[in-house]
């Protein structure tokens, strides 16, 4: 359980979803939100931005485990991992 959200309650939540037509920002990338609005995702451009994510990755988590670890807040959101996510048909 990460966050008070189960495994379970994760799958649930992701199993339906639509596109966020979402303003501004820099890459013009497509988003999706959770049908429940728990979860937010966002389509990456693997030459971009999936290499500068993957950078950046452990010192994030290292930062928000600090504050996590020192029950403190962050304007960050919060990141559960990366997935690929394919389509038959």
């Amino acid at each position: 359980m990460v966050n008070g959200i189960s495994l379970n309650q994760f799958i649930k939540s992701i199993s339906s979803m639509s596109q966020w037509d979402t303003q501004g920002g820099k890459s013009d990338s497509c988003f999706f939100k959770s049908s429940d609005e728990l979860f937010v995702f966002k389509k990456l451009q693997l030459d971009k931005e999936f290499v500068m994510f993957r950078d950046f990755a452990m010192e994030y988590f290292k930062h928000m485990w600090r504050l996590s670890y020192e029950n403190k807040p962050s304007l960050l959101s919060k990141i559960y991992g990366m997935f690929e996510v394919r389509s038959k048909g």
